[in-house]
């Protein structure tokens, strides 16, 4: 029953890690394509 449960534990914290490097990726992603459309305005403005 332990090794079970330290398995799960394992695998909880490996989904946790995969969930937070998908969140800031997909934040970084977002700063990227705000950064892309600011630098796009400021061109087309002109």
């Amino acid at each position: 029953m332990f090794e079970l449960d330290k398995k799960f534990v394992k695998f909880k914290l490996l989904y946790e890690e995969k969930e937070y490097a998908i969140i800031i990726t997909r934040r970084a992603a977002e700063q990227r394509s705000q950064r892309l459309l600011s630098g796009c305005i400021f061109v087309c403005e002109k």
